[in-house]
């Protein structure tokens, strides 16, 4: 049961979730209307790495449509001498045309060093600007290299792919921050939501005596579909465990009440100068 509302959630989130970024230099927006829930729950483990986890749910969705057919997943790249140049994470065909599409999930708070604002991961040796320019220089240009086209002329008789993309996720602001800027490359329809350090918890939550912790996988899904049956499937922390979790295992921790307008990242007190 627990498992079936989180891989609903899970699969509802790719659906109808606003996407961290539309449209990128030479790649447009998979269109979404293409794909539809499964009549069935697919089989996504949840114990294997997350970016597997939002892959075969994407894979799965692909799978399941009946505008689209799904020709390869995480299709490898090498070059003359067998060492990997990247990977397609997904090739797709929709009637005549034959798609590379590229899926991304990430997590990034705001953070300003003086005036100049930043965007670290949740792990602050990630963030929004390297990745973004990994995506536009190296992972959204992996099928047009000639090393790609010779595997998709040989393997799959495909002469011309187009290149397109998913990147979904949330941008967090600190609690107490009034700028939202929009980071370059991100929509500003993206999910929003906050973040805060563990010793601010009782200045900003000081009747908050429980909260529901998100675990990864339900990390994008938008604040719509936490339904109660959901947010009952989830760990329930008292303010003692939630610092516990953030201070002594140094990590940022996700939660969520059912009268917030949306997730809220709690974070450790020397992030992101620290790494989880």
């Amino acid at each position: 049961m627990k498992e079936n509302l989180h891989k609903q959630a899970l699969i509802r989130s790719l659906l109808f979730s606003s996407l961290l970024v539309k449209e990128m230099k030479g790649a447009a927006q998979f269109d979404l209307g293409l794909l539809e829930i499964p009549t069935e729950m697919p089989e996504i483990s949840f114990e294997q790495k997350l970016g597997h986890v939002y892959e075969d749910a994407l894979a799965a969705l692909f799978e399941s449509s009946s505008e689209v057919e799904l020709l390869a997943k995480s299709l490898q790249i090498f070059n003359d001498k067998r060492i990997t140049l990247g990977e397609l994470d997904y090739l797709v065909k929709h009637g005549e045309r034959v798609l590379h599409v590229e899926l991304a999930v990430k997590f990034y708070m705001v953070h300003y060093d003086g005036e100049v604002a930043h965007f670290p991961g949740p792990d602050p040796t990630d963030n929004w600007l390297n990745k973004l320019e990994r995506l536009e220089s190296h992972q959204l240009q992996m099928s047009q290299n000639d090393y790609a086209q010779k595997v998709l002329l040989e393997n799959y008789g495909v002469e011309n792919v187009e290149v397109e993309h998913l990147i979904y996720g949330r941008l967090f602001d600190h609690i107490a921050e009034k700028r939202r800027p929009i980071p370059r490359g991100m929509s500003e329809n993206a999910q929003r939501s906050i973040w805060l350090y563990v010793c601010e918890w009782e200045q900003y939550f000081p009747t908050e005596e429980n909260v529901y912790m998100v675990p990864k996988q339900l990390w994008p899904v938008p604040v719509s579909e936490f339904s109660q049956d959901l947010l009952e499937s989830l760990r329930m922390l008292s303010v003692s465990d939630l610092k516990d979790e953030v201070t002594e295992l140094g990590r940022c921790v996700m939660v969520h009440r059912d009268t917030w307008e949306a997730p809220v990242f709690v974070v450790p007190k020397l992030w992101p100068r620290s790494s989880n």
